[in-house]
């Protein structure tokens, strides 16, 4: 059983950007693109936690694209290739002759 400790939240919590980071928040609001600073770290955020879902569906994906290629090479049914520009010149040789 895994227990997960709750924190405070902290909605009036004061957030320090670094310089650049508070000028570009500033050129958004000067410019109209968003009515409040909230409003710019909201999106800011939102789009940070889409990143991070999509980078981890990416990294799932290919953990299970390259899964059985692994348990190939650990039942010993992979090769060692010694000159990796040499294999692949073999195989677009091979490729071309198609």
């Amino acid at each position: 059983m895994r227990f997960h400790a709750r924190l405070p939240v902290m909605n009036d919590m004061p957030l320090k950007l670094s310089e650049p980071l508070e000028l570009f928040v500033n050129e958004q609001l000067k410019a109209g693109a968003y009515p409040s600073r909230e409003a710019v770290i909201n999106e800011a955020v939102s789009r940070l936690k889409k990143a991070v879902v999509e980078d981890e569906a990416k990294r799932a994906h290919l953990r299970a694209a390259i899964g059985p290629a692994i348990q190939r090479m650990d039942r010993g049914e992979g090769h060692v290739v010694d000159d990796l520009d040499a294999y692949a010149d073999t195989i677009l040789s091979e490729a071309t002759r198609s």
